[in-house]
């Protein structure tokens, strides 16, 4: 497999000219040091929620508006903070405004609890 790689995130990477990008061929134990290598560096990081737009709305229990905003984007989703017809769920906590609730509902947008959401980054 290939990978594109900023050659200055890479000390391994000494170039008198380094270029932007540095097209790399790794096998597959390579590609897992890696990936663990950034985990560390860069968080947990995958693309279980590539393609997905969320809003978060309301307060939560146990994560904070913003851990929940990283998580969704560490994993490969977008936050909105509007709904629309491009918004795939709602995260809803305690006291989620009235009108979100009910553009929701006109268009048929999942509405899920913050665990229902940590269970989604668990499968």
């Amino acid at each position: 497999p290939n990978l594109f790689l900023k050659s200055t995130h890479l000390d391994s990477f000494k170039r008198k000219r380094p270029k932007a990008r540095t097209k790399l061929k790794l096998d597959n134990q390579e590609i897992v040091d890696l990936r663990f290598q950034m985990e560390q560096l860069f968080g947990v990081v995958t693309n279980k929620l590539e393609g997905k737009v969320f809003v978060v709305s309301g307060v939560f229990e146990s994560l904070s508006r913003d851990e929940l905003k990283k998580l969704i984007e560490d994993n490969g989703g977008k936050v909105s903070s509007s709904i629309s017809s491009k918004t795939s769920f709602i995260i809803a906590g305690d006291n989620m405004g009235p009108s979100k609730l009910e553009k929701a509902n006109k268009l048929g947008i999942s509405i899920i609890s913050e665990d229902e959401f940590l269970k989604m980054l668990d499968g």
